[in-house]
């Protein structure tokens, strides 16, 4: 019988300034919950209504495409 694969997912967390397009990268993390705080803690000296924060899920060691 087959075993099951799990995939490990990275959670890459962004966040863009609102008002001049700025991105930048805040971290690569292993799970959710890492991603929201660190998403919450880059956010520590900015005003939060000028920043929105992006997180993406992406397979480990898989193809994107």
């Amino acid at each position: 019988s087959r075993g099951i694969k799990l995939t490990q997912s990275m959670f890459v967390v962004e966040k863009q300034n609102l008002k001049t397009d700025y991105r930048q990268l805040v971290g690569v993390y292993d799970n959710k919950e890492l991603a929201d705080k660190g998403g919450e803690d880059s956010m520590e000296y900015a005003e939060p209504g000028d920043w929105n924060i992006t997180i993406t899920i992406v397979p480990l060691n898989n193809d994107l495409g």
